[in-house]
């Protein structure tokens, strides 16, 4: 399973009881196709650089969670039924900096091993060649 974001656009017309209402409508949607809900962040009221659909203000929501890859396109086609969702954007997240610091760290211990002459390697071959 791939670790995503969803970052979505509410329609400012909707009460904070329909928000919540399509808030876990979505997280159900995305239960129905195998995927585990991660964190949410709470909604909140942002201007809008340009109109979306003739609205000027909008309610942006955040979604962390996971799903295989091969079900992110369906999820995608229930997303764009609901019509209360002004724009979305669903992208791959990348791993935590816990998730990457046994990488760093197993990085750093291979960079301070002590390298290996060209000069060393010849001895050793003509020792066990017998020349």
């Amino acid at each position: 399973m791939k670790s995503y974001q969803l970052t979505y656009l509410l329609s400012p017309d909707l009460t904070q009881e329909q928000i919540q209402n399509l808030i876990t409508r979505i997280q159900s949607l995305l239960q129905e196709q195998g995927g585990i809900l991660i964190e949410t962040q709470k909604n909140q009221t942002i201007d809008l650089g340009d109109e979306i659909k003739k609205k000027k203000k909008a309610f942006l929501n955040n979604i962390k969670f996971q799903l295989d890859k091969d079900k992110i396109q369906n999820f995608k086609k229930e997303l764009k039924k609901l019509t209360e969702i002004l724009r979305f954007m669903i992208l791959v997240s990348l791993p935590s900096k816990q998730a990457l610091s046994p990488i760093k760290k197993s990085i750093r211990k291979l960079s301070k091993e002590k390298k290996v002459e060209l000069k060393d390697i010849e001895e050793k071959l003509s020792l066990l060649l017998g020349e």
